[in-house]
């Protein structure tokens, strides 16, 4: 006879930080409870070798592929009575930043939370520290340029830490552009001096770079967005200002 399982299968291991090797040892009591006959657990890689304790210790799933292991319930190598368990292995892999650049334009100062929402996703999941594991300051001082920031990011779920990362804020130049200024002339059929125009349209004439991002304002010092489709308030001429923004570079003023 043999036990009935009492745990759900498979077996779950999570890797040693930033590897893919796992100790699979299990206790087998988990599953069985107090069965009080002859139990023992076998260890096999993917090929179906028989593994050794410090085999099954530090296993290398990149190397031996998936392993399982094999509750045998007697004493005779009879493995007709006995239950093959399979593992999921899942890998704890070490945090590591998103950027190792931040362009820097007018700011004089940069926050720690734009700072962490820059180098990786979700940063609420996350401790951020120095190299020696003290708290990062609130505010980076970018006086002087280019400023570079040591740093590791731990993940709280995990607790597996990263590297030591690097992340420099640099000073940015403008978007390079065509031009700064353009005439859009359209016929304006009822003579009011008013029609629609669309903004968009003349893109290729401050730049080809078809990542550019354009934004459309009323008022020079762009506060008054409008829409890329608009029509005209002043009659028969009005000044639309623009802001470019081409990625790797400032954003660059237009009208």
């Amino acid at each position: 006879p043999k036990p009935d399982l009492i745990k759900g299968t498979p077996e779950t291991k999570y890797s040693q930080c930033g590897t893919t090797v796992f100790n699979l040892t299990t206790n087998i009591n988990d599953y069985i409870g107090n069965w009080t006959r002859y139990s023992e657990i076998r260890y096999y890689d993917y090929a179906g070798n028989l593994l050794s304790q410090s085999e099954w210790e530090n296993y290398d799933l990149s190397v031996r592929l998936q392993p399982y292991m094999v509750f045998v319930y007697n004493a005779t190598n009879n493995l007709q009575c006995s239950d093959r368990i399979n593992f999921q292995l899942i890998e704890y892999k070490k945090p590591v930043s998103i950027k190792s650049q931040i362009l820097i334009c007018a700011e004089l100062s940069y926050s720690l939370d734009d700072f962490k929402n820059e180098v990786i996703n979700n940063p609420a999941d996350y401790t951020f520290t120095d190299l020696a594991g003290n708290a990062l300051p609130a505010n980076f001082n970018l006086s002087t340029l280019p400023l570079t920031v040591n740093f590791l990011i731990k993940n709280n779920s995990t607790g597996c830490s990263s590297d030591p990362q690097i992340l420099t804020f640099v000073q940015g130049g403008s978007s390079a552009l065509n031009t700064t200024e353009t005439d859009y002339e359209l016929c304006d059929t009822d003579f009011d001096g008013k029609t629609a125009f669309k903004l968009d349209s003349k893109k290729s004439v401050f730049t080809n770079d078809a990542s550019a991002v354009f934004e459309y304002f009323k008022d020079a010092n762009l506060t008054q967005s409008i829409n890329l489709n608009y029509t005209n308030e002043t009659a028969f001429a009005q000044t639309v200002f623009l802001r470019i923004t081409i990625p790797g570079f400032c954003p660059s003023t237009a009208k």
